[in-house]
């Protein structure tokens, strides 16, 4: 047995505690012992399984399996090899099955395994077309891993990745206490004490032996092909025993296994660049000796605001800035709003190579579409973070989409649309309640007639006219001084004008769109008919109105003493569902949730 335990109290105290407590249990003497062999038969590999999903889904696995490498965590070689294959630089595996519209996300690196073996897996989401070519991405992933095979291990690559771990271990967030202690007593069970806090995380041996031995398992004879798609519906001839899946399983003949094997190179693939976004100076900057407590206003122009708040707090060498822009255009009918969907996640795909390196360094940032708004979030280290997020701000404001990507997004915005009505019941009473309290707000199934219809063209003509007229507002926060503030701000603006020609938005238009007040006592039903789940949901909506500051504390209090009962009562105790959920938010209200079987 192993027992980690996490306290303010000192050392004595606890170590009085957990003698009290945990001394009675007896020791067995209980060894457990490793397998000496992977769990793999020789006709468990080089096979394709080919599974039906339930909702619309379509993806490509490919699994290797290997001897476990846990006790390798000084050197990490599975980091590199993941890192190699999952890289979404130019020149990357994802980069070219993007260009070719097979996909659009890709993932590399050790899945899910018991101790005693590891199983690399390489995962792609599919689309239409990559499906029809599944045999090309599956090529494709070979030709890279080949290209890796055929230079060696670089050490510059690994003092980037060991470089890059040792950061994010030092400035690490705090981690929830039942987490730390659930993963310390576990990792105890099998590393040494001294490096219990560090395993995976503080590594700087470089073991090229290591690399090539986990590479030299890559190859499709010891390779497990899954391929998950609607298309085999009514082809396949096997029932997965507890969930009911219908698959079957092929083997791969011995032909495509030796072309596989001996695959020749792709000219535009190339290994990961490169980082240029490793911060090196963490240096905090200074705050004074009043600090403002709450962010502070420094900026108020006609077209944009500023507010500033540094770290008093955390002292880390990271600020956030948010950049929301204010626009009347977003929700003027359902097609606009497609509109701005698709552009939030066409600018996010077209900027994934550029900011895929700063993601590895923790600079990241999300692009949201809302009903006012687009929202641009940005944080990370400050050492890299201003010019990263003007070269952002700057894509944003002239970005171009092309048909080609355009055609793919499409096709992911109508598979989510098609898959809405397969949503938990829970997900549909969170829709009905802000549609039912909003003055204006479109539901999926507004959209759901109006999507086939967008275009290219049309797209191009929303985002001529998005920031015409607009408001900003920007938020900065951490280890950034009040006059850097303020100089984003002014950039932001200056860029607005001299690349949109932007103009203030009305008064009247930045809150089109407002809650509906409630008249007080009243009591309101709506039902709705879920076609698809066998379970249902009741989701009740409290109104307070306005509240203060104090107010909005002490209801966000009553949220924390509620959730935990709440659910105990009704979910443990009295078993009346699957999902209870109190909570209370910023519309000055609590939702009261229950999702149980009908």
């Amino acid at each position: 047995m192993s027992l980690a335990v996490l306290g303010k109290e000192s050392l004595d105290e606890l170590t009085d505690m957990a003698t009290r407590l945990f001394s009675p249990i007896r020791n067995l003497d209980v060894s457990v012992e490793d397998p000496k062999s992977l769990p793999f038969r020789a006709e468990d590999l080089g096979i394709i399984v080919k599974l039906v999903p339930v909702k619309e889904n379509r993806s490509l696995t490919v699994k290797f399996p290997m001897r476990d490498f846990c006790m390798e965590y000084k050197s990490c070689p599975m980091h590199y090899l993941g890192h190699q294959i999952g890289h979404e630089a130019r020149g990357s595996l994802l980069s070219l099955l993007k260009s070719l519209g097979y996909c659009n996300c890709l993932e590399a690196g050790l899945g899910y395994s018991p101790r005693s073996f590891d199983v690399f897996e390489v995962s792609v989401d599919l689309t239409e077309r990559g499906v029809e070519h599944v045999d090309k991405v599956v090529e494709h992933i070979f030709q890279y891993i080949a290209l890796m095979k055929s230079v060696e291990p670089e050490e510059w690559m690994f003092r980037e990745l060991s470089d890059i771990s040792a950061m994010s271990f030092r400035f690490q967030n705090q981690t929830e206490p039942v987490k730390k202690v659930v993963s310390v007593a576990e990792k105890v069970q099998h590393f040494p004490f001294v490096d219990v806090l560090s395993v995976n995380e503080l590594y700087d041996d470089f073991r090229p032996d290591l690399i090539k031995e986990g590479l030299s398992k890559l190859t499709p004879d010891n390779s497990r092909i899954e391929i998950v798609s609607k298309k085999f519906e009514g082809k396949t001839d096997k029932k997965e025993k507890w969930f009911g899946a219908d698959y079957s399983v092929e083997r791969i003949d011995e032909e495509r296994l030796k072309t596989l094997a001996t695959i020749s190179l792709h000219p535009e693939l190339a290994l990961a660049p490169r980082n240029e976004f490793i911060p090196r100076n963490f240096d905090l900057k200074p705050v004074g000796d009043h600090a403002p407590s709450v962010p502070v206003l420094v900026k108020n122009s006609d077209l944009t605001r500023v507010w500033h708040k540094p770290d008093t707090h955390f002292n880390m060498p990271k600020f956030c800035v948010g950049v929301q822009l204010l626009t009347p255009t977003i929700y003027e009918s359902p097609m606009s709003y497609i509109y701005s969907f698709l552009f939030s996640i066409l600018f996010s795909d077209a900027l994934a190579e550029y900011s895929y390196m700063a993601t590895r360094c923790e600079i990241n940032y999300s692009a949201t579409n809302l009903p006012r708004a687009i929202e641009l979030f940005v944080t990370g280290y400050d050492d890299k973070l201003r010019n990263f997020l003007e070269k952002i701000v700057v894509e944003l404001l002239t970005f171009n989409p092309t048909e080609e990507r355009f055609a793919v997004m499409k096709e992911i915005m109508l598979l989510e649309l098609q898959n809405y009505a397969a949503e938990a019941p829970y997900s549909h009473a969170n829709d009905l309640i802000e549609h039912l309290i909003r003055n204006r707000h479109f539901r999926v199934p507004d959209m759901i007639p109006h999507a086939p219809d967008v275009t290219l063209e049309g797209l191009k003509e929303f985002l001529a006219s998005l920031f015409s007229t607009c408001r900003v507002n920007v938020m900065a926060v951490g280890n950034i001084t009040r006059k850097e503030a303020v100089s984003l701000g002014d950039w932001v603006e200056n860029k607005l004008v001299e690349l949109y020609r932007s103009t203030p938005i009305a008064v009247d238009k930045m809150w089109e769109h407002q809650l509906i007040k409630l008249p007080v006592g009243c009591s309101y039903i709506h039902t709705a008919v879920n076609e698809v789940h066998n379970s249902s949901c009741v989701q009740i909506y409290y109104q307070f109105g306005e509240l203060n500051v104090d107010d909005s504390v002490r209801l966000y209090l009553i949220d924390q003493m509620m959730e935990e009962k709440f659910f105990t009562a009704l979910r443990t105790k009295r078993q009346l569902g699957e999902i209870f959920l109190y909570s209370c938010h910023w519309t000055a209200a609590a939702t009261i949730t229950a999702t149980a079987g009908r």
